[in-house]
């Protein structure tokens, strides 16, 4: 008698994703690292085979996990918990691929979990009738045995070169479902509607939150081991702070729990990270974090970087320089004391001027001046220089590129241009000066 399996839906219409989803299944419990190599690739396939079959959505830029995940016409029409639920498969299976932390079977159950959602909204939403999955079963998952040893680092690694050698003509074998020609264009002009996609989702998507505990052990975790930090490391995770959370009275007395703090080699606090649940703005967390950052420099002498995140979105905020912003995730811990050593050592950019033999010419020196006003006292992030041709744009980015690191405020600059020669044409200029 076969296995029953969560994923038995596919089989009719969506028998290309369906041996990579049972592969998800089949090792959640007994070798959650391969189980979350095995979700990532079918969230790509699933993923990839949208961005061919729906006219609704846009190309991303590349075709990375990352970039499709993100695109606007993609991201905007996903439910919050079914985009939570993506983001977990693709930082998880990150941190299978890339790192070297163990996976736990609470991971990996979680992992499987969330691609049964997404393709179960998957399946509902692009299949003519309309597939019904079934609810998830764990006792369908097989149980890990003491006689079956996990898949060895070298084993994973062949898995995925074999794996990577298929993709590219397993997706053009199947870049249609079993429809017809005739059927698919049809299929296409309907989802040519935007609003009709929106409305499936409402009907198909459950619960769209996280609770708090859920957003820091499903999302955030995963985040930062992206990053290197193990959030489960003693005082990491729920560090306890005394004696100065506001009391009832006004004062500071009261007892506070950091739900995460980041520590440095010397042990002081680099970062500390407020967690809010899904459902919550990240942003209302933000007084709170605060109050921990008061408290653990009352007790370090030593203020930390300030992180609150709802998973969704995640701002940072030195507040002894510049105010918060939003990224993407966690810095690594010799990126923090980074930022952390740059408090005393970043020179006051107003007092700085550009080598005139990089920049020579009155309005050159006078765009770099205005630049660094903009960054420094105007604590500003982007400025917009427009120059014409022949007056020496590149050579005005090399002056600013060379004050921004002189005075500690950059390590590393990306220079971006629209074409291939101009890009070559300026690395012989920065080389030069």
């Amino acid at each position: 008698m076969s296995q029953a399996s969560n994923f038995a839906f596919l089989k009719e219409h969506w028998a290309f994703l369906l041996q990579d989803a049972q592969q998800v299944e089949s090792y959640a419990l007994r070798d959650p690292r391969a189980a979350s190599i095995y979700a990532r690739r079918t969230l790509e396939l699933s993923l990839k085979w949208l961005f061919v079959n729906d006219i609704a959505l846009k190309a991303p830029y590349e075709k990375s996990l990352a970039a499709m995940i993100h695109e606007p016409t993609f991201a905007s029409n996903i439910k919050k918990g079914l985009f939570h639920d993506i983001k977990f498969i693709h930082r998880l299976g990150n941190v299978a691929v890339h790192g070297d932390q163990t996976i736990s079977e609470q991971e990996g159950l979680k992992a499987t979990v969330a691609l049964h959602q997404f393709l179960g909204w998957l399946a509902r939403v692009y299949t003519r009738g309309s597939a019904k999955p079934e609810q998830f079963h764990v006792n369908y998952l097989p149980k890990a045995g003491a006689e079956e040893p996990q898949l060895s680092v070298d084993q994973l690694e062949k898995i995925q070169e074999d794996l990577k050698a298929k993709d590219d003509a397993a997706i053009k074998a199947k870049e249609k479902l079993t429809q017809t020609e005739a059927e698919l264009k049809e299929l296409k002009e309907q989802l040519s509607l935007l609003q009709q996609v929106k409305e499936d989702n409402q009907k198909t998507i459950g619960s769209d939150e996280y609770t708090e505990a859920e957003t820091r052990e499903f999302i955030i975790d995963v985040m930062l081991r992206e990053a290197g930090w193990d959030p489960k490391l003693k005082n990491t995770e729920e560090f306890e702070v005394l004696d100065c959370m506001p009391d009832s009275l006004g004062g500071r007395t009261g007892t506070g729990y950091v739900d995460y703090v980041l520590w440095g080699s010397d042990k002081k606090p680099l970062a500390l990270v407020e967690a809010k649940r899904t459902r919550s703005d990240a942003k209302v967390g933000k007084r709170q974090a605060e109050l921990y950052a008061d408290c653990l420099e009352k007790h370090f002498k030593q203020r930390p970087i300030i992180y609150y995140s709802n998973g969704y979105t995640t701002w940072i905020w030195d507040d002894t320089f510049y105010p918060p912003r939003e990224v993407q995730g966690f810095a690594t811990r010799d990126e923090l004391q980074w930022h952390i050593n740059q408090r005393s050592t970043r020179e006051d950019l107003s007092k700085l001027q550009s080598k005139t033999e990089i920049t020579g010419r009155y309005y050159q020196m006078e765009a770099a001046a205005r630049v660094m006003e903009n960054f420094g006292a105007k604590r500003k992030r982007k400025s917009l220089i427009v120059m014409a041709t022949g007056t020496g744009k590149t050579r005005l980015s090399i002056a600013i590129v060379d004050m921004l690191m002189r005075a500690n405020w950059a390590r590393r600059i990306l220079f971006l241009a629209d074409r291939v020669a101009l890009v070559n044409q300026a690395k012989r200029e920065f080389n030069k000066h």
